[in-house]
């Protein structure tokens, strides 16, 4: 195994007053400028923003700068530690589309934590519940999320928030379409 990477939250992954070109690519500084343009365009930002300062990025773009400051690296395994819990919902969605894309198209593994069992269902294969630093419950997402076996999975599950509302006809779910879903 090569190495393994921690991916935190987007604020800690820039420094304030350095340009991207030194900040984001200290960390692997050999891989050079034209590297460093390669990685962002494969994060989805364009390859100027290497010269762009901290402050002209929003959150899911620091983020984005984040994975591929963590890709110089060339790990084999990413730690994605509540890595989209401070993005709103649709730069949440194109993260976690960015997520999946690397994941398959670098063949990296990539451990997800998240308290969202939301974002859980969307990005893991196999899923994990601890309870005060115990595994209570793991197996395949669909099972876990879909038919969990242990009362502290059910609970997080019934605790998830917009689970008793239909969006589409904004209103709250009835007992009858909440039991057929």
């Amino acid at each position: 195994m090569k190495q393994i990477l921690y991916l935190g939250h987007e604020e800690n992954a820039l420094r304030s007053r350095l340009r991207r070109k030194k900040s984001v690519w200290e960390v692997h500084f050999a891989a050079g400028v034209e590297r460093a343009r390669e990685l962002l365009e494969l994060v989805g930002l364009p390859a100027d923003a290497v010269s762009r300062y901290p402050h002209q990025f929003s959150g899911g773009q620091r983020q984005r700068i984040a994975i591929a400051r963590a890709l110089a690296l060339d790990p084999d395994v990413l730690v994605a530690d509540e890595a989209v819990s401070a993005l709103d919902v649709s730069v949440q969605a194109q993260v976690l589309e960015l997520l999946d894309e690397i994941q398959k198209r670098l063949g990296i593994a990539i451990l997800f934590i998240t308290h969202d069992l939301r974002v859980a269902a969307q990005i893991c294969d196999e899923v994990v519940v601890m309870q005060h630093g115990r595994v209570v419950e793991q197996g395949p997402a669909a099972e876990v999320l879909t038919h969990p076996k242990e009362a502290y999975t059910r609970a997080l599950l019934e605790a998830a928030p917009g689970r008793g509302w239909d969006f589409a006809n904004f209103r709250p779910v009835s007992e009858g379409v909440a039991a057929t879903a």
